[in-house]
C-alpha cells in the first residue's frame, strides 16, 4: 500500500518537471495546472506520513515470534513454583504449553540434556497450572494443584507433566495430547516448574 503511494508520488513529481520545463516554458500549460498538481503533491505526502505512523503503531503491537517456554533447572516444592520463573515468563497453564511445536523452548532459562539440541529435554516432570479449581486434596492427574500452589503438605498433590519420547514414560495420559505425560506427586516433593513467556 504505501509502495502505491510512493509510485503516486514518483509521477507526480515527473508530471510536475515536464509541465515546469515544457508546457511552462511554451505556454502551453498554465500556472494553474502546476499549482493545482503541486497541492495534490502535497497532500499525497501528508497521507503518505500518516500511512506511516499508522504502519508503526501496528507493527509495534504486532509479536510475530512464537512464544518461548522453559522447564526451570532449580526444583521447588509445592509452594514455590509460582515465582519460580524469570522476569517476562510465568507458571505455565498446561494448556498455554500443549502443543509444543507452536513454541520455541529457551534454553538460555531452561534445563536442557545432552541430546535435546535447540529443543525441549524428555521425561523430566515439571510443576504445571491445571485450568482447575483449588484443590487441596488427593484427587485425579491433572486436577491436584497443591491447594493453588500454596502448600508443601505431604497430604495434599499436585500435578506434574514431562515430554514423552515415543511410546516412553510412565503415568496415566490422554492419547489424544499427544506430547505429554502427566503425573501427580505430593506437594512435599520438589521439581521443575513449567514456564512460558508472557503475551
Amino acid at each position: 500500500m504505501k509502495s502505491f503511494f510512493l509510485l503516486v508520488l514518483t509521477v507526480l513529481f515527473i508530471t510536475i518537471g515536464v509541465l515546469q520545463s515544457g508546457w511552462a516554458q511554451n505556454n502551453f500549460g498554465t500556472p494553474t495546472i502546476i499549482r493545482m498538481l503541486q497541492e495534490q503533491d502535497e497532500k499525497l505526502r501528508v497521507l503518505d506520513q500518516k500511512i506511516t505512523v499508522i504502519m508503526n503503531q501496528i507493527s509495534v503491537g504486532v509479536k510475530n515470534s512464537p512464544r518461548r517456554y522453559y522447564l526451570t533447572r532449580r526444583e521447588v516444592l509445592g509452594d514455590q513454583p509460582l515465582s519460580a520463573c524469570a522476569e517476562g515468563f510465568h507458571m505455565a497453564s498446561f494448556f498455554e504449553i500443549l502443543d509444543p511445536s507452536n513454541l520455541v523452548y529457551d534454553n538460555t532459562y531452561g534445563v536442557t540434556r545432552a541430546d535435546a539440541g535447540e529443543g525441549p529435554p524428555v521425561l523430566l516432570d515439571g510443576w504445571l497450572r491445571t485450568g482447575y479449581r483449588n484443590s487441596d486434596s488427593n484427587e485425579a492427574v491433572g486436577f491436584t494443584n497443591c491447594a493453588t500452589w500454596t502448600t508443601s503438605s505431604d497430604f495434599v498433590y499436585g500435578s506434574v507433566a514431562s515430554l514423552k519420547q515415543g511410546a516412553a514414560g510412565g503415568g496415566t495420559f490422554d492419547p489424544v495430547v499427544n506430547y505429554w505425560v502427566p503425573d501427580k506427586y505430593p506437594c512435599s516433593n520438589a521439581f521443575r516448574v513449567w514456564c512460558v513467556e508472557d503475551q
